[in-house]
C-alpha cells in the first residue's frame, strides 16, 4: 500500500480531498510539462488568428529586497496553487459533481477557474489547465496531484515587476521585452512578464505584458497610459519547463 500523507487540518479538508501521496510527486510533474506543451499549443493557434505575440521571457526580481522575492514566490509557487485546488476542484468541482456528471463538473470549474484570472488572451489555456487539474482531482479522488502539477506549472511562469519600475522610462514611451530588457529589468530565458501594482507611477506609457493584476492595470490607465496584453509564444514555457 502506497504510504499516504494527510495535510488535512480539520474534517472539512478531508472532505475537500487534500490529500498527497509519494506517486503525486511525480504524476504532478509530468502533468505539469504536459499542459505547458499544450499551452504552447493553443498559443501557436492564438498567433493563427492574427495574434502574434513577443517572445517571452523570464523578469528578474528587480526593485525589490530579497524578502519581497522570496515571499512573491512562495504565495505564486505554494500559497495560490494550494489555495486555488482547495477552492476550484476541492469546493466547487465536487459540489458539481453532486449535482451533474463529471463531466459537466470538469468542464464548468475550469471555465470559472479561466474567467477568474481575468486574463482574456490566456482565458483558453486556462481552461484547459483547469480541465487538466479537475480530472486529476476527479480520477484520483484527491488533490495532492494536482496541487504538484498546479505548484510546477507556476514555477516556471513568473517573477513579476511592480509598476514603480515603470517610473524610469520617458513619459508616452512604449514599453515592450526589449524596452525592459535594455532597462535590465528583464533577465533569463523563460516564462512570461506580468506586472503586479505596488508602487506610483506617473508616467502615460504604453505597456505591453503577458499579464497584469488589477491594480497594475489601474495605475497604468490612471496615469493616462495604455494596457496591452499579449499572448504567450507558442511552445516557449513547454521549452522552459524541459531545460
Amino acid at each position: 500500500m502506497t504510504r499516504c500523507f494527510d495535510l488535512r487540518a480539520a474534517g472539512s479538508l478531508r472532505d475537500l480531498g487534500l490529500r498527497i501521496k509519494w506517486v503525486d510527486l511525480a504524476l504532478g510533474p509530468g502533468f505539469a510539462v504536459a499542459s505547458l506543451i499544450g499551452v504552447g499549443i493553443i498559443a501557436q493557434v492564438i498567433s493563427q488568428l492574427g495574434i502574434h505575440p513577443r517572445r517571452s521571457s523570464l523578469v528578474g526580481p528587480v526593485d525589490r529586497g530579497t524578502l519581497t522575492v522570496v515571499i512573491i514566490v512562495l504565495i505564486a509557487v505554494v500559497g495560490a496553487p494550494i489555495v486555488e485546488e482547495l477552492f476550484f476542484r476541492g469546493l466547487l468541482q465536487r459540489s458539481l459533481l453532486r449535482r451533474t456528471g463529471p463531466v459537466a463538473a470538469v468542464a464548468t470549474s475550469s471555465v470559472v477557474f479561466g474567467v477568474t484570472h481575468f486574463q482574456l488572451l490566456q482565458f483558453p489555456a486556462l481552461v484547459a489547465f483547469g480541465a487538466v487539474l479537475g480530472t486529476l482531482a476527479y480520477k484520483t479522488g484527491r488533490l495532492g496531484p494536482g496541487i504538484v502539477a498546479h505548484m510546477a506549472f507556476n514555477a516556471v511562469t513568473v517573477i513579476a515587476l511592480n509598476v514603480s519600475a515603470l517610473q524610469r522610462f520617458e513619459n508616452k514611451a512604449e514599453i515592450d521585452e526589449q524596452a525592459l530588457r535594455d532597462a535590465r529589468l528583464v533577465q533569463g530565458d523563460c516564462a512570461r512578464i506580468k506586472f503586479l501594482g505596488a508602487g506610483e507611477l506617473t508616467k502615460a506609457l504604453t505597456v505591453k505584458a503577458h499579464s497584469f493584476s488589477p491594480s497594475a492595470r489601474q495605475k497604468i490607465e490612471a496615469a493616462g497610459g495604455t494596457v496591452v496584453e499579449i499572448a504567450p509564444a507558442a511552445g516557449e514555457a513547454a521549452a522552459s519547463a524541459a531545460s
